[in-house]
């Protein structure tokens, strides 16, 4: 099942979804839920990738000219921006290109993104991990160890051996203050 556009957030408008594909290629895995006052624009000759239970909340931002992979199990927050193009790059003095302006993106199997991330060409994440809300991603994480809470500016590992249970959408759990 494919739903986009879905009322899952009252707090933003149900304005439906904008959806603009230049060409590219969008694969949809599985199951998708992508909410209400979305946009998702796919550049020419690119690939949008989602694999199986991708569910995304209210307002996300998506940009994708160059690749975009969403592992299984990935969950998205309100309010997230995820790019991977600058659409423009940095010259240096002598001519020569700074950057390249566009790097994949790639999100790991089982990732919570919360509220208000955004992500920046050339982010790659490690399975089972949280970011927490605000954050900014721009480099490869899978140098940090699976099941990981990042968080604060610049990002870092605040905690090690802890994951979201996707199956459970209690917010009340045991503590086991160790």
């Amino acid at each position: 099942m494919i739903r986009l556009g879905y009322m899952g957030v009252p707090l933003y408008p149900n304005s439906g979804i904008m959806w603009e594909n230049q060409g590219g290629t969008v694969l949809f895995k599985g199951r998708c839920v992508i909410g209400n006052n979305s946009a998702l624009s796919i550049g020419p000759l690119v690939v949008l990738e989602i694999v199986d239970d991708t569910t995304v909340s209210s307002s996300l931002k998506l940009v994708c000219h160059s690749s975009v992979v969403f592992e299984k199990r990935v969950r998205i927050g309100w309010d997230c921006v995820v790019m991977d193009t600058a659409f423009h790059r940095l010259r240096r003095m002598d001519g020569f290109c700074h950057n390249e302006g566009d790097a994949p993106v790639h999100i790991a199997e089982n990732n919570w993104i919360a509220a208000r991330n955004l992500i920046l060409p050339g982010t790659r994440t490690a399975g089972y991990c949280t970011f927490a809300a605000g954050s900014v991603l721009h480099k490869d994480y899978r140098v940090y160890p699976t099941h990981s809470l990042f968080a604060g500016n610049p990002l870092s590992v605040k905690v090690q051996g802890v994951y979201r249970d996707m199956d459970e959408a209690s917010v009340k759990c045991k503590k086991n203050n160790l």
